[in-house]
C-alpha cells in the first residue's frame, strides 16, 4: 500500500496539480485519434445516458494504459506509486476513454464501456480539475484504496445495476449529479 513519507497536503496538491496536467494532456494526445462508441454497444448503454453524453465520449485502444510520468517525483518516496494504471483495463480522460488492450481481453466489455462514460458523466458534472481533486483526495481520505475512493465507488455501483438489471434503464446523470451533490 502506498505510504506517503512527504507531509501529505503537500503530496496531495502536488499529485493533484500534476494530475489534473496529466489528465488534460492525456485526452489532447489521444482525442484526434479516438473514435464514437459503435453499435451495437451504443446501443446497449445508450438508455442509460443522456445523447450529448454518448456524442461527447470518444474511445481509443492502447496497447497499455501508461503511468504518469510525473510519477518519476515519487521514486524517492517511501512504498509504491499511488495507483498503477498500466494494470488497468480502461481510464477515462474527460470525454476520452482509453482501452488497454493488455487488459482488454479480461475485461466485460459491456461493463468497462458503461463504467468509463460514468467517470465522463462525473468529468462533465464536475469540471476536469474539481474531479481530479476529488479522486485524489478520496484516494488518499480512504486508506489510498483505489475501491474505496468514492467517484469509483459510484461507477462501480451504477455498473453493477446496470449489469444486473439491463433492462431497467436509468439515468446516470441524474444519479451522478444526485450523489456528487451530496458531498
Amino acid at each position: 500500500m502506498f505510504r506517503p513519507s512527504l507531509k501529505s497536503t503537500e503530496l496531495l496538491d502536488v499529485l493533484i496539480e500534476k494530475g489534473a496536467e496529466w489528465v488534460t494532456t492525456q485526452r489532447d494526445a489521444h482525442r484526434p485519434e479516438a473514435f464514437p462508441l459503435p453499435l451495437p454497444e451504443s446501443g446497449l448503454i445508450a438508455p442509460f445516458f443522456r445523447d450529448a453524453t454518448l456524442e461527447r465520449v470518444r474511445f481509443r485502444h492502447v496497447p497499455e494504459i501508461e503511468n504518469p510520468s510525473f510519477y518519476g517525483f515519487l521514486e524517492g518516496l517511501e512504498g509504491e506509486i499511488p495507483i498503477d494504471f498500466s494494470r488497468m483495463s480502461g481510464i477515462t480522460f474527460v470525454d476520452t476513454i482509453l482501452l488497454s488492450d493488455a487488459y482488454f481481453k479480461e475485461a466485460d466489455l459491456m461493463s468497462l464501456l458503461f463504467h468509463e462514460c460514468v467517470h465522463a458523466a462525473q468529468y462533465d458534472y464536475l469540471g476536469a480539475e474539481a474531479f481530479i481533486r476529488q479522486y485524489v483526495q478520496g484516494w488518499a481520505s480512504n486508506g489510498f484504496d483505489y475501491f474505496s475512493i468514492p467517484l469509483e465507488r459510484d461507477a462501480y455501483e451504477l455498473e453493477r445495476q446496470f449489469r444486473f438489471q439491463p433492462h431497467r434503464a436509468f439515468s446516470v446523470e441524474d444519479a451522478v449529479e444526485l450523489r456528487l451533490s451530496r458531498r
